[in-house]
């Protein structure tokens, strides 16, 4: 597994995206009730990407984050 984690086909594109960060993001669109366009529209806005596979690994923490956010605010 160690080996996996270290090696370039866990990543998604050469910036760093991993797999684990696109399965999370998908997960927390899934929670969150959106669609693929929906998500693209919401990278596109504030990350001015066209969609999730261009991200880098930084900007994907960031999205991670906005959405637990977003999520924990509809909550309430």
């Amino acid at each position: 597994m160690h080996y996996f984690v270290r090696s370039r086909h866990y990543k998604i594109n050469p910036f760093g995206l991993t797999v684990r960060q696109k399965l999370y993001i998908n997960s927390l669109t899934q929670e969150l009730g959106w669609d693929e366009g929906h998500l693209r529209n919401f990278i596109s806005k504030y990350y001015h990407k066209s969609a999730l596979d261009s991200l880098t690994k930084q900007e994907a923490i960031k999205v991670i984050e906005s959405l637990k956010s977003i999520k924990f605010s509809q909550k309430r």
